[in-house]
């Protein structure tokens, strides 16, 4: 893919934000554990077949007549039982082209550990929101098909994230640099 076509959908993306048609969202869900505020990944079921034993973010499809936030709401109780206290932030979009989805994404402190997954989730993943903000991802290209795809790819050790979840936890941790916003996270984790 040129740079001419990433530019032109990056372009797309931030100048018609209001006039997407969003076709999924996700959360980026924060809970407070007993040593500290963590980010939560979902590590998908290898059984599916799109995005199988990938990391990613609770979320999925929006129904019909469901706005963005709601079908977000809606999958993060589905997929891990999880209850949205506070909605922080929505971020960027994303355009995922592996599954063709324009994914509306939001940071949101969450309740109901333990979790309880459905058949969609294998494991549930925990970062610290510490240690992300002085992680630096790595700069991939990425083959899919004939196209090259750049994303970011962060590398935890025990687990590697990348695609679109990458591109939305860099557009996160780029938030979080930002004191206010900071402030704004710690302060409804209570």
């Amino acid at each position: 893919m040129s740079k001419e076509r990433i530019s032109s959908i990056s372009f797309l993306k931030k100048s018609r934000r209001n006039f997407i048609d969003y076709s999924a969202a996700v959360i980026i869900p924060i809970v407070r554990k007993s040593d500290g505020v963590k980010i939560v990944f979902t590590k998908r079921s290898k059984c599916l077949n799109q995005h199988a034993g990938e990391i990613s973010f609770p979320g999925g499809k929006i129904e019909k007549g469901e706005t963005p936030l709601e079908a977000a709401v809606r999958e993060i109780k589905e997929e891990i039982s999880a209850r949205v206290e506070h909605v922080i932030t929505s971020l960027d979009p994303v355009y995922t082209f592996v599954s063709s989805h324009y994914v509306l994404p939001y940071a949101a402190v969450v309740k109901n550990e333990p979790f309880h997954l459905n058949g969609e989730v294998e494991s549930v993943l925990f970062l610290d929101l510490e240690e992300l903000k002085g992680y630096t991802p790595k700069y991939e290209v990425l083959e899919y098909g004939s196209l090259k795809l750049r994303s970011y790819a962060w590398d935890f050790g025990g687990f590697y994230v990348w695609g679109v979840t990458g591109r939305i936890l860099f557009s996160f941790k780029k938030k979080l640099t930002d004191s206010q916003f900071k402030n704004i996270v710690y302060n409804k984790m209570g």
